[in-house]
């Protein structure tokens, strides 16, 4: 069954201080597993299925057959984006065929980057039961124990 899309635009102001749990780049496709800060009932204007335990709006965004890259202004190569790390997510906005993502990334030092890029097209599919790294659970002595009951 597939993810419902979302218009992910629509709601990109509760992405910041959301989170960016990995990106990966696939050919000429950026793919960003996503999480936004939490919303309120109210905010939910559309009922998108939240993910239960942190009222947040997690899954896959995706920015297809993007062009143009640039990293804090400049012209950029793929390779300069930082991948494998999680982040936190400063500000996110969507134009017409154009995404800007300002990250902070947790890698063995804070590092921050904004990544622009035009898109052909990007969307969102909402994935709330996606499970995070942080949604792990360990007992009083550091065993894991499986996933937080509700993530």
């Amino acid at each position: 069954m597939k993810n419902p899309e979302i218009d992910i635009k629509k709601y990109e102001a509760y992405f910041h201080d959301g989170s960016v749990e990995n990106l990966d780049i696939i050919n000429n496709n950026i793919i960003i597993i996503i999480e936004s800060a939490e919303l309120e009932d109210w905010e939910n204007e559309d009922n998108i299925p939240l993910q239960p335990k942190f009222h947040s709006i997690r899954g896959k965004l995706n920015l297809i057959g993007f062009s143009n890259l640039k990293i804090d202004g400049e012209e950029a190569i793929i390779d300069e984006i930082i991948k494998n790390h999680k982040g936190t997510i400063l500000d996110l906005e969507f134009h017409e065929n154009a995404v800007l993502l300002n990250v902070e990334w947790h890698a063995n030092r804070a590092v921050f980057q904004i990544i622009e890029c035009n898109v052909i097209r990007y969307f969102f599919e909402n994935i709330p039961s996606l499970v995070f790294s942080g949604d792990e659970d360990f007992d009083d002595e550091g065993r894991y124990i499986g996933p937080k009951i509700g993530a």
